[in-house]
């Protein structure tokens, strides 16, 4: 009730967003309204994975979030195994392998 919001509504637009993430992985709490100000919006989804990944699973959590990156690359550009290894800046060997022992 007591901050300002000098962002003005966009900030406000902001913080509801954030706070229905917060909700959505189940983790209703108090968090500052001015939190991680220099933090990028890819960290901060990175943060709300890393919360949202029980203890049990962090193990697997590098092999599942590399081989969901790689399938979804490869849907949005059509299966162009080529175009992926680009952009993920590897070559297209080196994708088909990472294929292979990620399954």
């Amino acid at each position: 009730m007591d901050y300002s919001f000098p962002g003005n509504f966009r900030e406000l637009k902001n913080l509801v967003y954030k706070a229905v993430l917060e909700i959505r992985f189940g983790r209703i709490k108090d968090f500052a309204l001015h939190e991680g100000k220099n933090t990028s919006s890819f960290e901060k989804a990175l943060e709300l994975l890393l919360d949202a990944v029980p203890e049990e699973e962090l193990p697997n959590l590098l092999e599942r979030v590399e081989l969901y990156l790689i399938k979804k690359l490869l849907e949005r550009y059509s299966g162009n195994k080529s175009k992926v290894a680009s952009l993920l800046g590897i070559s297209r060997n080196t994708l088909e392998t990472r294929l292979k022992n990620l399954k």
